[in-house]
């Protein structure tokens, strides 16, 4: 799965309050369309301000770190099942084409996550419940027994 997080949009305007945000997203969903991958993208919006975004729970969640908006990022299971960030692209960067289609394409495939999804995501409990849902789509039970 990958991870936008950007800009929140102006209810009034529908527009982003960082033109960087705006790049970014269209940079990131022309690819990902073009491309057509087997992955899920997930849009969060973070902030209606750059002082919201500051102060975001983003920014101290243990497993994204969140330094930038707008940041890509892939999001995955690591060998033990547990999800894990790689590949972040944060502020301009993410709006070079080339970096974000190299991200797409390199990505290991996940045959039990949603295929070719484009969802967005307004704060952050409904991204905790999506992250939390990736994690646990084939959970793993272990009973150890000593006789």
């Amino acid at each position: 799965m990958f991870l936008l997080f950007t800009c929140a949009k102006s209810p009034d305007t529908h527009e982003h309050w960082s033109s960087t945000c705006a790049d970014a997203e269209a940079a990131v969903l022309a690819a990902y369309h073009s491309l057509s991958p087997r992955h899920r993208l997930a849009i969060v919006r973070v902030g209606s301000s750059q002082a919201e975004a500051d102060n975001s729970p983003f920014r101290s969640d243990f497993d994204i770190l969140l330094h930038d908006v707008p940041t890509f990022m892939r999001y995955e299971r690591n060998n033990q099942g547990y999800a894990n960030t790689s590949f972040v692209l944060e502020g301009q960067s993410v709006a070079n084409a080339d970096l974000i289609e190299y991200a797409l394409t390199e990505a290991k495939s996940v045959t039990s996550t949603r295929k070719n999804s484009v969802e967005t995501i307004s704060d952050y409990a409904a991204y905790r419940r999506m992250a939390r849902l990736f994690e646990d789509l084939v959970p793993t039970y272990l009973l150890f027994m000593s006789g």
